[in-house]
């Protein structure tokens, strides 16, 4: 994302709550594979045992996470998805469904990998 001044827009990184865990320059790299997006409510946003393939931010909105013994949980913002199974390499340890419409801060899996561990 880009604003009229020709620079990476960082403010959806930092409503991720990433600017506390990377440098400007790295939260610059990394808003080139950002996006905030709005989905509508039943979208399976992770389903238990795949793999994650991008980091997901809840910034409103609300979500059921179903985990393994079908127990429900309901969260609101500030939920992140898939930010320890792209630095572990394992897989979703839930499944996450937007009970409500949501606006979600989505980061590419490679490139959030790359930020935090220097390496694609």
């Amino acid at each position: 994302m880009r604003r009229r001044t020709g620079r990476r827009d960082l403010r959806p990184l930092r409503r991720a709550g990433l600017a506390g865990a990377l440098t400007t320059s790295q939260l610059d790299e990394l808003a080139a594979d950002t996006d905030v997006v709005r989905v509508d409510a039943g979208m399976t946003l992770a389903r238990r045992g795949s793999v994650a393939r991008e980091f997901l931010a809840l910034i409103d909105g609300e979500v059921d996470v179903i985990g393994p013994a079908d127990s429900v949980h309901r969260a609101g913002p500030g939920l992140h998805v898939g930010a320890t199974e792209l630095l572990n390499r394992t897989p979703h340890e839930a499944t996450v469904v937007t009970a409500s419409e949501c606006t979600l801060v989505v980061v590419l899996g490679r490139a959030y990998n790359a930020a935090f561990t220097g390496q694609l």
